[in-house]
């Protein structure tokens, strides 16, 4: 894509995104336009289960960084175990949704949230533990490179990146939303009043994640289950001498 064509792209997505802000949760729940029937219902919350396991195991204690915290549905898990979590979202109506959250939730665990453009955020010191969900898909194919690398230098020597995303699977949306084809990086958005969104949408396997992320000095465990997500767990490698 062209340069003007990706910030058209960005910006329509940031407006998506506010405005989907009360109505995002019906996707994860699977409610509304999402309601796939209670077999392929049942397929979505068993593997949503495996990825909240996944990141429970993974052990994100510390000082951590959440990016695109959205409406909070893994905001809500990561401040049961850090002692320091920072949120960072363009949108402030999803921060709104999100910090209401943690507030009811009444964690020990002080949240900062932070309203900011991750594709200009550069990151002011090291975290113990750096959370990517359901956001490495909207990033362009030309903006990869430097946005992993600023990822990178946010997680300290022995701290973790995790990363969740959504694989390329049409029951994973409404069915007036199907994945983009092959090779095609964007994709049509529909609320439920009707408004149409063109945004970046792209899907990665476990094989992309261990390639973008190992030269970047991780030691990556990736996978996938069996319908729906793609996840990864990276170490950051100390420096060698």
């Amino acid at each position: 894509m062209s340069h003007s064509e990706t910030e058209r792209l960005l910006k329509a997505q940031r407006r998506y995104y506010a405005a989907r802000a009360p109505e995002y949760d019906q996707w994860w729940v699977r409610g509304g336009r999402y309601d796939r029937g209670e077999a392929e219902n049942q397929v979505w919350f068993k593997e949503v289960a495996q990825l909240e396991r996944l990141v429970d195991e993974a052990e994100l204690n510390g000082d951590v960084l959440e990016l695109a915290g959205g409406t909070g549905n893994w905001t809500v898990r990561l401040a049961q175990k850090a002692s320091r979590l920072t949120v960072l979202d363009a949108s402030l109506e999803m921060i709104a949704r999100n910090r209401r959250r943690i507030r009811e939730m009444a964690a020990d665990c002080p949240v900062e949230y932070q309203q900011s453009d991750l594709f200009t955020w550069h990151s002011e010191r090291e975290y113990d533990a750096v959370f990517l969900g359901f956001w490495l898909s909207h990033v362009p194919v030309e903006s990869l490179s430097e946005f992993l690398n600023h990822i990178a230098t946010a997680v300290r020597p022995g701290g973790k990146l995790v990363i969740v995303d959504s694989r390329r699977q049409a029951l994973s949306s409404s069915s007036d939303q199907p994945p983009p084809a092959e090779g095609v990086e964007r994709s049509d958005r529909v609320l439920n009043d009707g408004r149409r969104f063109e945004i970046v949408k792209r899907y990665f396997t476990p094989e992309e994640l261990r390639s973008q992320l190992a030269p970047l000095g991780f030691a990556v465990e990736a996978n996938s289950t069996a319908t729906h997500f793609v996840h990864g767990v990276a170490t950051k490698q100390a420096a060698s001498r």
